[in-house]
């Protein structure tokens, strides 16, 4: 049926409306007789809107002469009485051709840039290297070479370990990931002390190298001495300096709070939505489909998109705004959607504040209901960690012990 409804625009159809007494009838001789309608729709008793072709619409003279209904062209549809109609119009024709010649012409050249990636580079940086390398605004897109880009921008930028170009009507979207760096590592030749990170409580000590000057269950503070890599051997060889290696897990705490407003869960969406498009230039804007809004409580949410570029050449966009029907909550729902949101807000904060290698072993939440109008979420965490930081020992080469040669 699709292949048929395509064919049909290409050669043309009109919509008929037909009013009689024995329209059962006409429909029975209409499909013996093998003539194709479609989107047939009933408005009464007596009358049938139908779609159909310009040679089956010839031939249902016939079959109207035998039926003795009434036959009147509603519409005519289709590629060819389009074109008809647009060769009365030159100037439109013209207009809309040189519309569409630049349109394609400033669809050729590049107006936005985008960078997607970037979280200890300089933006402007990778800007400055992209507009060396021949990617900008204004630029002929056929004049890019995308590889050779990507290439040198690896390599005059170490700190970018992959980037993406890709080209996507005027706009250029760069995606890169950057560069993990090791964490520093002192020599292991060094001599260095273990110091506690954080506050905590010890938990478990493995020590490989050093000697201990905590417990397991002690108390520590941030910076307190943990392992010390040197030993004092009063009686025997003197100082001796060692690089303090180990583990030392601990349990430490966070606290995340975060709050919300209640009234902003006092309606939830019905589902039902309103869509209105609106063609903006500039500070003006007209309606281009715009409906009515039936709803009495509604939340609009817009979106835009431009034409050609960043709108600086041409500021055309178009506006489209969406109408969600709302409907009131009470005030007990509303507190527990609140609540909710922020244990989902404080979850992400929690994520963010532990270490990888932290294992949560203990999590409790607190909610306060602050004025009746916003939730104060707090979280108390209880983490399993490492939390041992080498500091390395600064010394005087000259005090240090000489071991004897055999």
């Amino acid at each position: 049926m699709l292949i048929m409804k395509i064919w049909y625009f290409f050669v043309g159809y009109i919509a008929i409306e037909i009013e009689g007494l024995s329209l059962e009838k006409f429909m029975n001789i209409t499909v013996l007789d093998g003539i194709y309608m479609w989107d047939l729709k009933r408005t009464s008793p007596t009358t049938l809107i139908a779609c159909i072709g310009i040679k089956d619409f010839k031939r249902i003279r016939q079959i109207q002469k035998k039926v003795r209904c009434r036959i009147s062209i509603v519409d005519k549809r289709g590629l060819p009485f389009v074109i008809h109609r647009l060769k009365r119009r030159k100037g439109f024709i013209t207009g809309l051709f040189m519309f569409l010649v630049l349109i394609y012409v400033i669809s050729s050249f590049i107006w936005v840039v985008e960078i997607e990636g970037l979280e200890h580079i300089e933006e402007d940086l990778i800007r400055h290297k992209l507009n060396e390398l021949g990617i900008n605004r204004g630029v002929f897109k056929g004049t890019i070479d995308v590889s050779h880009i990507e290439n040198r921008m690896m390599i005059e930028i170490p700190d970018i370990s992959w980037i993406s170009i890709e080209l996507r009507g005027t706009k250029a979207v760069v995606r890169l990931v950057e560069t993990v760096k090791p964490p520093d590592i002192l020599d292991i030749d060094k001599p260095c002390n273990i110091v506690a990170s954080k506050a905590g409580i010890i938990h478990k000590m493995i020590v490989l190298e050093g000697y201990p000057i905590v417990k397991e269950g002690d108390m520590v503070e941030a910076g307190e001495l943990l392992v010390s890599g040197i030993a004092d051997y009063a009686d025997t060889t003197g100082i001796r300096y060692v690089h303090a290696m180990g583990n030392i897990l601990a349990r430490t705490w966070y606290e995340v709070n975060v709050e919300t407003c209640i009234n902003d869960f006092r309606y939830k969406k019905t589902g039902k939505i309103v869509k209105c498009k609106y063609i903006k230039l500039g500070d003006y804007i007209m309606d281009f489909i715009v409906e009515p809004i039936p709803f009495d409580k509604y939340e609009v949410k817009e979106q835009s998109e431009l034409f050609f570029g960043e709108g600086k050449f041409i500021p055309l966009e178009l506006l489209v705004r969406e109408y969600h029907e709302l409907e009131p909550l009470s005030y007990e729902v509303a507190v527990k959607k609140a609540k909710e949101e922020a244990q989902a807000l404080v979850s992400t904060q929690i994520e963010q504040s532990i270490p990888d290698d932290g294992k949560i072993i203990d999590k409790t939440y607190k909610y306060d209901i602050i004025e009746r109008e916003r939730i104060k979420c707090t979280a108390y965490i209880e983490v399993l960690e490492d939390i041992g930081r080498e500091e390395e020992i600064i010394i005087n080469r000259e005090e240090m012990p000489i071991e004897e040669s055999s």
